[in-house]
């Protein structure tokens, strides 16, 4: 015969006593049956989901993003009843993590930027995942949106570590955010701002350019992405046209 013996079952840690291992503790003790074979499944953090199908072969669930919490599933399937042991379980990752790194490409040693005010535009919100183990134990995890138009917009902070990003440097982002997985076109929003550096500790705002860039992706669970732009002269006006060079030329030298 075939029996649930959890259903959403919140499983928490416990510390130990008096120098006592720690160990996850549930509610209601189960035990084993010999020669019966048991199917586990894992979902944390406890009712950050809602699991609308379960089956031996996975289960599927519904998740309201907010980009700061993680989700990770696990699963364990015919174990013998007769192991007498603990449970293990091995969790992966079924969101994105995404950050950015802004360089300053700029030629000129006294040309400084600051990247502020980074988001990812029309994320989904709201995502269902049907996830799946095969026989090897691999995992997947199809996601579709479950309302295109229940977006979250997604606010990476700023990439001014230190104050400025120097001539040749590189920064983060100030926040790694989570995303659900999908392949689609986002915008992309920033400032950069642009300064010139008139003595060691002297710093003149020049000018402020705010860009709406399309950015087609196709984010994966599981995986970590680093989305990496280098700002130059080329590329920092937003639109066709471009910063332009300061050029000298002798033109004519008159006679003494």
């Amino acid at each position: 015969a075939t029996a649930p013996l959890f259903t959403n079952e919140q499983v928490k840690w416990t510390d130990g006593v008096d120098g006592a291992e720690g160990a996850w503790k549930y509610a209601v003790t189960q035990y084993w049956i010999d020669g019966a074979t048991y199917d586990f499944a894992a979902i944390a953090p406890y009712n950050s989901y809602k699991v609308t199908e379960a089956a031996t072969t996975g289960v599927t669930l519904d998740f309201t993003n907010n980009g700061e919490t993680d989700l990770l599933y696990a699963q364990n399937n015919a174990v013998a009843g007769s192991a007498h042991s603990k449970v293990g379980f091995t969790f992966k990752h079924l969101l994105s993590k995404v950050k950015f790194t802004f360089t300053n490409g700029y030629d000129a040693t006294n040309t400084l930027i600051a990247v502020k005010n980074i988001v990812i535009n029309d994320t989904y919100a709201k995502g269902n995942a049907v996830l799946s183990v095969n026989t090897d134990k691999a995992l997947t995890a199809a996601w579709t949106a479950v309302d295109a138009d229940a977006t979250l917009d997604l606010a990476f902070g700023d990439a001014i570590t230190g104050g400025y990003i120097a001539q040749g440097a590189s920064e983060q982002s100030a926040e790694s955010l989570l995303i659900i997985p999908a392949a689609k076109t986002y915008s992309v929003t920033f400032t950069v701002e642009l300064y010139y550096k008139n003595g060691e500790n002297n710093y003149t705002l020049v000018k402020t350019y705010s860009h709406d860039v399309p950015f087609a992706a196709n984010f994966e669970f599981g995986k970590s992405y680093n989305v990496a732009t280098t700002i130059t002269y080329k590329n920092i006006v937003p639109g066709d046209t471009v910063q332009y060079p300061i050029e000298f030329t002798v033109t004519e030298i008159i006679d003494w």
